[in-house]
C-alpha cells in the first residue's frame, strides 16, 4: 500500500465488524451475530460478503484484515532484500508468495492478483498452466484484495514480473479468525493465558495443518511449482 496517498475505503466493512469480532462471547451474542451476517449475505449475496470482509480495511484497528498505517517490518524487510539485490534492474522477475487458508485441503492454488491485470495472469498462465486463478475472472477462491504484495512488484518491474500467490488449503472455520482477534483486541492481557493459549494453538493448527498428507501435498505442489518457475526463467517466459 502507497500510505502516502488516501487508503481505499470499505464501509461495508464498518457495517459488519461488530458482528465479525463480537465484543460479547456469550451463546445469545454469538447467536445474534450470526444472525446478522446470515441477513448480510441474504441481502447482499455471498461474494459481496467475501470482499466487505476480507479485502481489507484500514479504519477499525483490532478488525479483521486490518491494513495499518504505515509499512510493516515485514514490508520494510522485503524492500531491503528487493534493493540489496537490485530486483528492479532484473529483465525478468518470477514471484512466488505463499499462503495457506483457502481453498480445497493441501491443494496448492496458483493465484494471481488484481494489480497484473489480465496481462499478469496470462504470463503466469503461460508458465504454470491453467490451473492459475484469477479473481476477476471468477476462478479463484480468493476476492479482489487491497495492498497485496503484488501492488510492490507491479511499481518497480511492471510487465517483466509474473506473480503468483500459492495458496494451500486448509479447514472451512471462520470462527478462527474471529476468536484470535477478539482475544488481541479485547482480552490482550489474556493472552498468554490458558484460554489465551488454546485460541492461538487452534489459530495455527487451523493455517499450518500438522498432518502428514497435507505436508507432503504441500512439498509435492512447491517442487512442481518450482520446477515450472525455473523453466519459466530458462524460456525467458
Amino acid at each position: 500500500m502507497d500510505f502516502s496517498k488516501p487508503v481505499p475505503s470499505n464501509p461495508e466493512y464498518e457495517e459488519l465488524d461488530e458482528y465479525l469480532v463480537p465484543a460479547d462471547r456469550t451463546e445469545e451474542a454469538i447467536r445474534r451475530a450470526q444472525a446478522a451476517i446470515a441477513e448480510y449475505r441474504k441481502l447482499h449475496g455471498e461474494q459481496a460478503f467475501r470482499s466487505a470482509r476480507s479485502r481489507g480495511q484500514y479504519t477499525r484497528p483490532g478488525g479483521l484484515f486490518y491494513g495499518g498505517s504505515e509499512p510493516t517490518e515485514a514490508r520494510r524487510t522485503l524492500e531491503q532484500i528487493a534493493a540489496d539485490l537490485d530486483v528492479a534492474a532484473r529483465d525478468g522477475v518470477i514471484i512466488i508468495d505463499y499462503h495457506t487458508g483457502l481453498g480445497p485441503y493441501g491443494y496448492g492454488e496458483l493465484q494471481c492478483e488484481q494489480p497484473s491485470g489480465l496481462k499478469g495472469y496470462e504470463r503466469a498462465a503461460t508458465i504454470f498452466g491453467p490451473s492459475v486463478t484469477l479473481p476477476d475472472l471468477g476462478t479463484s477462491s480468493s476476492v479482489n484484495l487491497h495492498g497485496t504484495q503484488d501492488e510492490y512488484w507491479q511499481r518497480i518491474l511492471g510487465d517483466r514480473h509474473t506473480y503468483v500467490a500459492l495458496e494451500y488449503g486448509t479447514y472451512t472455520n471462520p470462527k478462527i479468525l474471529s476468536d484470535e482477534h477478539w482475544l488481541f483486541r479485547y482480552r490482550p492481557e489474556a493472552v498468554d493465558s490458558e484460554l489465551g493459549r488454546q485460541i492461538r494453538s487452534a489459530t495455527k493448527r487451523h493455517f499450518y495443518p500438522q498432518k502428514s498428507d497435507w505436508n507432503e501435498m504441500v512439498l509435492w505442489r512447491a517442487h512442481l511449482v518450482h520446477r515450472q518457475a525455473l523453466e519459466g526463467l530458462r524460456s525467458g517466459g
